[in-house]
């Protein structure tokens, strides 16, 4: 499988982690448009321009907003969003390594390109470990 995840790997005092890897996520701005703040923060912390129309909504849409991470602790809701980019081996190694962030908010992210088979075993993120179940999901159900 050829298929790779774009994970930011950046400190985290409350885990206590100093490398920790997850998929890019941000808060939700005044506008309420999920979407819109995806693709925001997809750019902010990895530098990749990607308009909100090509993402795909995986969270369930069937249910309440959102996915609730912590309901016994929080009101919290968490929506997914994923997007397929076909890329060249030259575009992948540019990715690697590479910094990124909002140096000036004090964000110090370094990209990772982790295979999606691999992505399960290379993250204490459950937001990442989420993503990973309903991409599969969305997949299987696009092969029906």
């Amino acid at each position: 499988d050829d298929s790779f995840v774009l994970l930011t790997e950046q400190p985290r005092m409350a885990a206590p982690m100093f490398n920790m890897v997850e998929i890019p996520a941000g808060m939700l701005d005044g506008k309420g448009e999920f979407a819109g703040t995806a693709a925001r923060e997809i750019h902010e912390e990895t530098g990749l321009v990607i308009d909100s129309s090509e993402l795909i909504e995986l969270t369930p849409l069937d249910g309440p907003q959102g996915l609730f991470p912590s309901v016994g602790a929080c009101d919290e809701r968490v929506h997914f969003f994923a997007c397929e980019k076909t890329v060249t081996d030259e575009q992948l190694d540019q990715l690697r390594g590479k910094l990124s962030g909002l140096r000036d908010d004090g964000e110090l992210i370094t990209l990772r390109l982790v295979r999606m088979c691999d992505l399960w075993q290379q993250t204490h993120d459950m937001k990442a470990t989420t993503a990973m179940y309903l991409w599969d999901r969305w997949v299987h159900k696009q092969c029906q």
